[in-house]
């Protein structure tokens, strides 16, 4: 078991640890008003009425489930480790404490009729005195409701190693139903239920984000591209249940699933900025792209982009052009793969027609022969939460030049030697 001030260094003091939370907070307050009425319903029972009770939440956060109690006349004090959670609860009105039940000296025995922890109990070291400590809190005939992820539960069995509940070191106790039965009751508790919890309505793009939060081993697929990657596995798991394979084999194999090498594959250096490298080398896997990138909250797109000689369509240079000039803030036309054509009239001819869709020339157009100049040119530019769009080649290790010659050559590498030039102060 870990000690105590080694689990202390697991916990964020910085605001920015709250920004997903505080983004979601109407999907917490239907959670959380759902609580607060089994709460009413259960002291109902009893004959209690509203007036006077007292509840205390632990791990309180920014204050949702005090605030829908205290709408229903209920008199709520809340608990948190995180100052800057605890600041927050004050700024708003609400009664909150920094610290813990055990270290909080303001909390007297037999002063609540209602204590609440929603995903706390896996992160105490001492689950048993933790519950004590709660026994003690709480009137004659009181009640606690807890939420905690169930080590027994059939996702676990399903995932093993990979199950949520294991993703986060700060998680040092998990229990079961027996367990959790055996250890209540141990302290002290009567009347014990035990019931699945009740899913918080996330919209899908927020249920991509923490998914890959809590399956860092897909964080390719769920995000930042999750719908996208999802409809794409969705589709193969459909056509390999329609071939005859059995659903454990197709889970096995999805677990098992790599990011493609090329495909909205993202560049991350520890720049603020987005640098993504596609290969959409024609209009339909262009819009593809783009509708993709919509997934991303970016201020600026700035988009390197070429096209290919050879005798393969040309007129599909024109409506590239225009494509970009469209979606693209900024569109710098390079080399790609020009074969044994002249690369500056691609270039040419792509610039041309983002030329007529009000783009203008060194301003927000560029036209730069050397793939690795433009790349360069597109990162030096960006700047925070700005998004950088390389397609045309993807993961191709090759550019097809002249009389047959093939030079290596490879976006992402490029894009990472411009990354690092820049974050190096020598771009």
């Amino acid at each position: 078991m870990p000690r105590a001030r080694e689990i202390a260094k697991l916990y964020h003091e910085d605001f920015d640890h709250f920004a997903p939370y505080i983004d979601q907070l109407p999907v917490h307050r239907i959670y959380f008003r759902e609580k607060i009425n089994d709460v009413l319903l259960r002291f109902r029972g009893l004959r209690i009425t509203n007036n006077g009770l007292r509840l205390l939440d632990i791990g309180c956060a920014m204050g949702v489930l005090l605030e829908e109690a205290e709408k229903q006349g209920i008199e709520a004090v809340g608990i948190d480790i995180s100052r800057d959670a605890v600041a927050y609860c004050r700024k708003h009105g609400l009664t909150a404490h920094a610290g813990t039940i055990q270290s909080v000296k303001k909390l007297a025995p037999a002063a609540f009729d209602a204590v609440t922890a929603f995903q706390v109990i896996e992160h105490e070291r001492d689950p048993l005195g933790f519950m004590e400590r709660v026994h003690t809190l709480l009137k004659k005939g009181g009640m606690v409701v807890l939420a905690t992820p169930n080590y027994g539960g059939w996702w676990r069995k399903i995932m093993g190693r990979r199950w949520f509940g294991f993703a986060h070191p700060e998680h040092v106790v998990l229990l079961d139903d027996n367990s959790m039965r055996t250890f209540l009751a141990k302290v002290g508790f009567r009347d014990i239920e035990i019931r699945p919890d009740s899913p918080r309505p996330f919209p899908l793009s927020f249920a991509f984000k923490r998914a890959a939060d809590y399956f860092p081993f897909l964080a390719w697929l769920l995000k930042p591209f999750g719908k996208f990657n999802f409809q794409n596995v969705l589709a193969a798991i459909t056509t390999a249940q329609t071939l005859g394979f059995d659903l454990s084999v197709i889970a096995e194999a999805v677990l098992n699933l790599k990011s493609v090498p090329g495909r909205l594959e993202t560049i991350q250096e520890g720049q603020s900025y987005t640098v993504v490298v596609d290969y959409g080398p024609e209009p339909v896997a262009l819009q593809a792209t783009y509708d993709a990138l919509k997934l991303l909250n970016y201020k600026r797109m700035i988009h390197v982009l070429g096209s290919t000689g050879g005798g393969r369509d040309r007129a599909r240079r024109a409506v590239l052009g225009q494509m970009a000039a469209l979606q693209a803030d900024v569109v710098i036309v390079t080399n790609e793969d020009p074969y044994d054509d002249d690369p500056m009239e691609i270039i040419n001819e792509i610039a041309n027609a983002a030329q007529k869709e009000n783009k203008q020339y060194e301003v927000n157009l560029f036209r730069i022969l050397d793939r690795q100049e433009a790349i360069d040119l597109a990162v030096k530019m960006a700047l925070t939460d700005d998004l950088v769009l390389i397609t045309g080649k993807g993961n191709e290790p090759v550019m097809a030049v002249s009389n047959g010659k093939k030079i290596p050559w490879d976006d992402r590498n490029a894009a990472r030697l411009s990354i690092r030039r820049k974050e190096g102060g020598t771009l």
